[in-house]
């Protein structure tokens, strides 16, 4: 997987320009999906987001809608650069700071940056000399110890003008705020109502992604239960995929007969039928938690 050159949006309302993050090659290739359709890969930060708030005007906005501000790809070159590797090699004693400035500095959740501290020396990444000598010196100050190795890679450069490389990048909307806007009647189109509710039902299934004990949806919060019950019954597309996510959604609400319901109401195509498959043995044996989808 590799970052492409960031793409400039104009806000639909009024036109700033928002750095959106693409991808340049992505494989499949060791990725972990889960029943609810949750995917660890590409990481969030290298996506961009459904909506976005604007830096200016402060008015949320569908990323798919903003018109760019070159029609054509933005031209890049490739560039041979310097860069420093940065090894974490020990914490020291402030396991706890160091381990929230992985979270800060590098976006590891709580359970990755213990997974980084449990097998320790782990490379961290290579910046350019300015940037990981700024990043190793943090670490330091914690009473870590860091290696350096510099070296040289080959990188995309971007040549789009400079006030655009200043622009700020597309800001993602907390659960809070995909909440309000759904009260708000933000998305008119029941596709557009599911993609949100899909992001709320990931964001609430995240600490289970990450390992956490499953917690059943009538335990969670009201706004998490009243979600999924929409979730469950919205019929926003007549596709097998979305099909499936129904049946999902009854399943982890524990409404099994319901989940083996949808299920059953017409075959599904392959490669689909041997996750309907999994889905559906999970909900004979009454197991609401999110799942991780076997390999073969």
């Amino acid at each position: 997987m590799m970052p492409g050159p960031d793409v400039i949006l104009a806000c639909t309302h009024c036109g700033a320009p928002h750095r959106a993050p693409t991808l340049a090659t992505f494989n499949t290739l060791g990725v972990s999906c889960w029943t609810d359709g949750w995917c660890d890969e590409p990481p969030s930060f290298m996506v961009p987001p459904l909506i976005s708030r604007c830096s200016a005007c402060r008015e949320f906005f569908w990323v798919r809608d903003a018109r760019r501000l070159v029609e054509k790809p933005i031209a890049v070159e490739e560039a041979v650069t310097q860069v420093t590797q940065i090894t974490l090699e020990h914490a020291g004693r402030q396991r706890t700071a160091v381990s929230h400035l992985l979270s800060r500095e590098l976006g590891k959740t709580a359970t990755k940056a213990k997974q980084v501290l449990d097998g320790l020396p782990v490379r961290l990444g290579a910046w350019s000399p300015e940037e990981a000598e700024k990043l190793a010196a943090r670490f330091e100050a914690l009473g870590a110890r860091v290696s350096r190795e510099s070296s040289t890679a080959r990188v995309m450069r971007s040549t789009r003008p400079l006030d655009w490389k200043e622009a700020p990048r597309l800001e993602r909307p907390n659960k809070a705020a995909l909440l309000l806007l759904l009260r708000k009647g933000f998305a008119q189109e029941p596709m557009r109502e599911w993609e949100l509710r899909q992001q709320l039902w990931w964001m609430s299934n995240a600490p289970h992604h990450e390992g956490a004990p499953w917690v059943s949806f009538r335990l969670r919060t009201r706004a998490a239960m009243d979600n999924m019950d929409v979730v469950a019954t919205l019929r926003a597309s007549d596709s097998d995929e979305h099909r499936l996510l129904r049946a999902e959604a009854q399943r982890e609400l524990e409404n099994f007969d319901e989940a083996l319901a949808v299920l059953d109401e017409a075959p599904f195509p392959a490669p689909l039928s041997r996750v309907a498959d999994f889905v559906r043995r999970l909900a004979r044996e009454h197991l609401a938690e999110v799942r991780k989808l076997p390999l073969s």
